[in-house]
């Protein structure tokens, strides 16, 4: 499955209200872009099995998205630099 990059700017609106002098890229944000790669990929995610978040993003740092088929659906990974941001399941179809 491709990979996907991504960019979270300071200008982003999400960030005015979350930490204001010290930013941090909300959850619901980096999820969002979990599924726009999923939906580029031709998968039709029915739901965010699990994802656990286990580093805080700061803005403007270079993210990575990867896929892989797990037991329970499609497992996914976010990474900046060296260090896992997010690890989670999708539930999903394959488009026709």
């Amino acid at each position: 499955m491709p990979a996907c990059d991504f960019i979270i700017g300071k200008e982003h609106p999400a960030l005015a209200g979350h930490f204001p002098g010290n930013p941090i890229v909300p959850g619901v944000v980096i999820l969002d872009h979990v599924l726009q790669c999923a939906a580029e990929a031709g998968l039709q995610v029915h739901a965010v099995a699990n994802a656990k978040f286990l580093s805080p993003l700061q803005p403007d740092n270079r993210c990575s998205i990867t896929f892989s088929e797990s037991r329970t659906g499609i497992a996914f990974q976010v990474v900046t630099d060296d260090t896992l941001l997010v690890s989670g399941t999708l539930q999903y179809t394959q488009e026709a």
